[in-house]
Parts: C-alpha cells; structure tokens; sequence
C-alpha cells in the first residue's frame, strides 16, 4: 500500500481538526475505491467523516480488498503540523503493522516516521443519508461574529425562518438571540436543532479551512455541517442535538 498526498499542508489541518473529536487516534479505511477517515469523541456524540477519491492523490496504490489503520493521531500531526510544499507519502507493507509516513521537498530535505498502527476496536461508523430539509451556508465573517456575541457556556438553538437563520442562545444567565439574512439551498418548515457550546467550538474551529460552512438541519437529527475542500471533495461534521431545555451537553 502506497498512497502520496497532493496537498499535505490541507491533511494536517484536517488531523488539526479531528483532534477536536479524539485526541489520540484516527481510524482510517484504505480500499481500492477510496480514503476513508473517521473521528467520533468518546461519548458518541460527534463525529468527523472524510472520504477522498483515488484522483485526489498524486498516487493512489492500494491492492487489497480493505486496510484498516488506527493512526497515532498526536504524533503523526506533530511529525507533518509544518509541512508546506512537502510531498507526504504515507505506506505500509502486507507482513507489518507499521507504518511509515515520509515528506520530500524539492530542495532535497527528506523525513521520515515510523509508527504503529493502533488496534481498533469497532468498524467505522455508517451515517445514514439526511433529507435535504434546511440547508444553508455561513461565510467566515459570519461565523466570527456568532463566536464574539454568542456566550460561551449554554445551549444554542438554529431555528430557520423564510429569509434569515435565528440563533438563539439560553444560559443561567440569560438568553439572547441573533438574527441573520441566509439564502436557502433548501428550505422546509419548521425545521430545527439545539446544540451545546463545547459543538460550537469544534465549528468555529472550521474557521481555520477558510471556505464557507454548510449548515443542514433536520428535526431531531444531528446537526450537519460541511465545508468544501476542492476538487468535489468535502469533509462533513456530525452533532447530536441536545434535549430541549437541556443547559449544557456533556
């Protein structure tokens, strides 16, 4: 198995942001079809979901019908967090459970890591497809700004209206209430969705990719938010809803 990376600089980001869901391991699918990655935090409550083509890849090298990999996720970050114009090769022999993870520039800096693939105990999870219900996308500027008015401790609802999105947000202290001009790819009523604060902090972590979020709400269904990284390829983030009236999600 042999894979090398296009755009090594873009997976450390992504390994940056899985950490917010399990900081010490990736679990990782290598199939003839495809890259697989997947985060969920220890609760079972979010999770990070990548999928990548064979085309995304200046090479794409895998034989076998399926390998599963638990990637070492703080050290292999560590190794690759500075990483700009590098080609990343990531590979893995049929005898080891090792794996090895070496950067190449043009001006001739080479290294390599080797580490040990982690045991996993469960498969990947499925998600279920989610009905295109509400769906809607929050530019970087607006997102700042949810992050400067909204609290940082308590629950935060998204509860959709014909041309504006109302983010309300309720603590012991009080409560307060945004209201923001969205155009809906797709629009159903009523519609909506209560998340915690610690959830609000993984998505103003997407701020850090630079692209737009796509937010997509269902009644009683995880909070969908996705952004595009290029070449129709998109890496999505899965919340539970709270309970309604809950304060804060564990």
């Amino acid at each position: 198995m042999k894979i090398i990376f296009k755009d090594a600089k873009t997976f450390a980001r992504i390994l940056s942001y899985s950490a917010e869901f399990d900081k010490t391991t990736v679990t990782v699918v290598l199939r003839p079809d495809g890259f697989h990655m997947q985060t969920m935090d220890a609760a079972h409550t979010s999770i990070n979901e990548l999928k990548l083509p064979p085309e995304y890849f200046e090479k794409y090298q895998v034989n076998t019908e399926e390998i599963q990999l638990g990637l070492p996720l703080e050290i292999v970050y560590d190794f690759i967090k500075n990483v700009k114009h590098e080609t990343l090769t990531l590979m893995k022999t049929d005898t080891s459970s090792n794996i090895q993870l070496s950067v190449v520039s043009d001006d001739g800096f080479e290294a390599c890591l080797n580490v040990k693939s982690i045991e996993q105990d469960s498969e990947i999870f499925q998600i279920p497809p989610m009905p295109p219900n509400c769906i809607f996308h929050v530019d970087l500027a607006t997102l700042k700004k949810w992050s400067s008015f909204l609290p940082k401790k308590g629950a935060v609802k998204f509860v959709p209206e014909k041309k504006r999105i109302l983010v309300e947000s309720t603590t012991d202290s009080g409560s307060f209430k945004l209201c923001e001009p969205v155009q809906y790819k797709s629009y159903k009523k009523p519609n909506h969705v209560q998340v915690g604060s610690v959830v609000m902090d993984k998505i103003y972590k997407l701020m850090h990719f630079g692209f737009p979020i796509a937010f997509k709400l269902v009644n009683e269904a995880p909070l969908e938010c996705s952004i595009d990284l290029g070449g129709n390829v998109k890496m999505y983030s899965y919340f539970a809803p709270m309970i309604e009236d809950d304060v804060e999600m564990e």
